[in-house]
């Protein structure tokens, strides 16, 4: 298992996942997830269907075709989306940024990730949240900096680990079409080791191995602290 986590691969030609509708109880619910694609040219890429669309048109992230966001989604980058229903609204977030306009209250529901068809999206999707009964975000905010997990009324939470499992209450059974993938990629993905940037460590044998180190003043009799690491 990588640090980083893992995404689902869609490679735009006829993949996508199937479940049965997971769906909101009332107006208040938030979906989340995060994107990557290579392409922002094309007319629609589907996030989620089988019942409410979400969707890419060109750079333009938006929710029924209807309500739009106000900044344009870049190629080859991650960028973290939410759609939140509150008790009056539902408002888009892109990358944290509150969309300034919004949709009167409502219900959400979905049932598929991307489409097979003509609207199929192309890259990556991982950290796909639905949580029933919570407006997570209400303001603008920095996206999270660390992997998504199963909060308070979580129904639905899939496409972050190396195999395909819903990890909210739901536990929809997934049904993949075309050849789904799951890769070692992710918006957490971080540089591997470096001695400059992490340090190290001396190893020592058992045997006869020391280290000796001469101090430039003597410890004195007053209060003083020694801490370190070790590993064996």
């Amino acid at each position: 298992y990588r640090h980083g986590g893992y995404s689902a691969y869609f490679d735009g030609n006829g993949d996508n996942i199937e479940f049965t509708s997971v769906a909101s109880t009332g107006n208040v619910w938030t979906l989340e997830w995060w994107f990557y694609t290579p392409d922002v040219s094309q007319t629609y890429q589907s996030f989620f269907h089988g019942g409410e669309q979400v969707l890419l048109n060109n750079a333009t992230f938006y929710i029924w075709n209807t309500l739009s966001h106000q900044t344009s989604v870049t190629a080859n980058e991650w960028h973290h989306a939410a759609i939140v229903g509150t008790a009056n609204d539902i408002y888009l977030y892109l990358d944290g940024t509150k969309s300034t306009n919004s949709l009167s209250a409502n219900t959400f529901n979905f049932a598929r990730i991307t489409r097979t068809n003509s609207e199929a999206f192309e890259g990556y999707i991982t950290d796909v949240r639905f949580l029933d009964g919570t407006s997570l975000y209400t303001t603008s905010f920095t996206p999270p900096t660390e992997r998504l997990t199963a909060i308070t009324n979580t129904k639905f939470l899939a496409c972050h680990l190396p195999y395909f499992k819903d990890e909210g209450s739901a536990n929809s059974t997934l049904t993949f079409n075309g050849n789904v993938e799951a890769r070692p990629f992710s918006p957490f993905t971080h540089s591997g080791y470096q001695t400059s940037d992490h340090g190290g460590s001396y190893y020592f044998g058992g045997s006869s191995d020391k280290m000796s180190a001469t101090f430039s003043s003597a410890l004195g009799t007053g209060d003083w602290t020694f801490e370190y690491f070790f590993f064996f």
